[in-house]
């Protein structure tokens, strides 16, 4: 088996985007899915689904648009022990 195999045999190695259209389509073309967020809404259901999802990914992408719509709802997140590390993307 080679070392890509094994990586991608491990559903906790995987990489989610919260991010404006461009940002999901371009991710999207390197094979990591991702999420619209246009409002705070968004970025509230986002992590909702995150959230409740029974497979939690490793790292969690932000476009730094979407960082900026919904501030506190990250800052929150990067001081969790548990969870996604999670990255702003400049």
């Amino acid at each position: 088996m080679t070392e890509a195999a094994r990586v991608e045999s491990v559903p906790h190695a995987s990489i989610v985007l919260l991010g404006t259209e461009d940002d999901v389509l371009g991710f999207g073309l390197a094979g990591i899915a991702g999420t619209v967020c246009a409002s705070i809404r968004d970025v509230k259901r986002a992590l909702a689904a995150i959230d409740s999802s029974p497979v939690q990914p490793a790292l969690l992408l932000v476009s730094a648009q979407v960082e900026q719509i919904a501030p506190q709802e990250f800052a929150e997140r990067w001081m969790r022990v548990r969870g996604p590390v999670v990255v702003v993307l400049p």
